[in-house]
């Protein structure tokens, strides 16, 4: 029987209060989490260590530039000093970009695993060239590597899928479509060996195309997963 998918329920409010309520309720559904903390308005490196106290669940904590689609608007300088605080304290999994990372040098801690990612919000880039930009993730150091580009059309799907499955045993790779048309791989990559995928309580999307948390349980669970 193939493994139950992992599915990152999204926790993001604007301010902290609002987070911390958003988080008390997620933890109760979700097994898994994603903290997007660059969405807290104020936010500053002191608030982190409360954050960690009141994860109860495995957590990806992801402080994302609007460079790549994210909502942190505070200096560079203090996004990588938030990020690496996020290392520091022991967050099981943390998100940085590529892009970033390819500018910068982060100090890793044992147990916490750095997905390296690479996002697309116009269109889905050719097979080889995720495939190469996968290979510069491994390069610089990713325990996952992360690939999130816009489907335009149905062979986007395709090339999202053929990343997965020619992926090397040993190599762990989220690859998913944003935008309407690009649904279908966040429901199946994680049964074709995806790493996991995203989704997100009703109203609270931080992707295009992102799936409620209660209705992609249902399909699972009408798939016996």
């Amino acid at each position: 029987m193939m493994q139950k998918p992992k599915i990152a329920t999204v926790v993001r409010a604007d301010n902290l209060k609002d987070f911390f309520s958003e988080l008390s309720k997620i933890q109760r559904v979700a097994d898994l989490i994603e903290l997007r903390v660059d969405y807290i308005h104020g936010l500053q490196i002191e608030h982190l260590q409360e954050l960690k106290t009141k994860t109860k669940k495995p957590a990806i904590f992801t402080c994302r530039g609007q460079a790549e689609g994210g909502n942190f608007s505070g200096a560079e300088k203090q996004r990588l000093t938030i990020i690496q605080k996020a290392i520091d304290l022991g967050f099981p999994y943390v998100d940085i970009e590529l892009s970033t990372l390819k500018k910068c040098k982060l100090n890793r801690k044992r147990g916490v695993k750095l997905i390296v990612s690479y996002h697309n919000f116009q269109k889905t880039p050719s097979y080889n060239f995720l495939e190469k930009t996968i290979s510069q993730a491994y390069k610089l150091g990713a325990d996952i590597a992360k690939v999130a580009v816009l489907v335009n059309k149905p062979e986007d799907n395709k090339t999202i899928f053929q990343l997965i499955l020619n992926k090397k045993n040993n190599q762990e790779i989220i690859a998913l479509g944003m935008g309407e048309k690009g649904r279908i791989t966040r429901l199946l990559a994680p049964l074709l060996g995806g790493y996991l995928t995203f989704a997100a309580i009703a109203g609270k999307t931080s992707a295009p195309g992102q799936i409620d948390i209660k209705g992609l349980k249902v399909i699972y669970q009408a798939m016996n997963f």
